[in-house]
């Protein structure tokens, strides 16, 4: 794992990179300095990967193993990865206006630019790097960054707005919930229905409620003593041999084949102890 000097560090080192990004949106395009910038930026991220100084990594695997604190995180390097992204985009998009209101290219030139890219490009996988340069266009193809960034932001977004509520196993199989600020004991029995969707596990006070009174993670969620992530079918299987445990009846949700990620639990009567 990374120490967490690593960690501060990069994240220093993006963000300060991010802050230049920023100021220069208003500009023509991206400076020597910006580019120059972002290719020390990967180059100390990828050394720092590669050369971990933090403790080793331990995973949980098994279902069996689930013990201790759980939490869904927010992927934060994503976001600033996102971030750089759309404001490639965006300098790239004001270079092009700029271009166009000064007469320095026309619609057909960036056409011509992006297809010129491409060719060199080519050229450059076909050689082996012997051949081609893409320095040598105006890198108008580069605008495809302004609706990825964007979309990515979208994506972490939707996960961290489903993320639910961090949750502990204690020794005994005692399972707690963080709500109101406090951990609070969980039980099953009082939730007729249950659903993981691969994203959370649903609680429903009724059967036929439509909106969850309770909501677990299970996408992006890390074991809080280990610092590392847990499969989604590691806690969905957890928590589907709880169920099953408890006298629920766990079968498929409609449309899905298996129960590894996606599952419907209800509380079946007559096999309830």
């Amino acid at each position: 794992m990374l120490a967490t000097w690593q960690r501060f560090f990069l994240w220093a080192m993006w963000l300060a990179v991010l802050a230049l990004l920023w100021q220069n949106t208003s500009g023509e395009g991206f400076t020597f300095v910006e580019f120059l910038a972002m290719a020390a930026g990967v180059g100390v991220t990828v050394w720092m990967c590669k050369h971990p100084m933090g403790r080793p990594k331990v995973y949980i695997e098994e279902a069996a193993q689930m013990c201790g604190r759980f939490e869904s995180r927010t992927n934060w390097a994503l976001v600033i990865l996102a971030a750089h992204i759309t404001l490639l985009g965006i300098g790239v998009a004001g270079k092009i206006v700029y271009d166009l209101n000064h007469g320095l290219t026309t619609v057909g030139g960036i056409f011509e630019d992006v297809a010129m890219f491409f060719l060199e490009w080519l050229k450059i996988i076909l050689s082996g790097g012997t051949s081609g340069d893409v320095t040598h266009t105006k890198l108008y193809t580069l605008i495809i960054a302004l609706p990825i960034g964007p979309f990515m932001l979208m994506m972490v977004l939707v996960l961290w707005t489903y993320r639910g509520v961090p949750f502990r196993v204690e020794p005994g199989d005692i399972l707690e919930v963080r709500r109101d600020g406090k951990w609070q004991l969980l039980d099953e029995h009082e939730f007729p229905k249950v659903v993981a969707d691969a994203i959370t596990i649903d609680f429903y006070a009724d059967a036929g409620d439509k909106t969850p009174a309770l909501s677990l993670p299970l996408s992006r969620v890390y074991s809080c003593e280990l610092g590392t992530r847990v499969k989604t079918r590691v806690i969905a299987g957890y928590f589907r041999l709880r169920f099953e445990s408890r006298g629920y009846a766990v079968k498929p949700r409609e449309g899905r084949s298996s129960t590894a990620e996606s599952w419907v639990a209800q509380r079946d009567a007559s096999r309830a102890s």
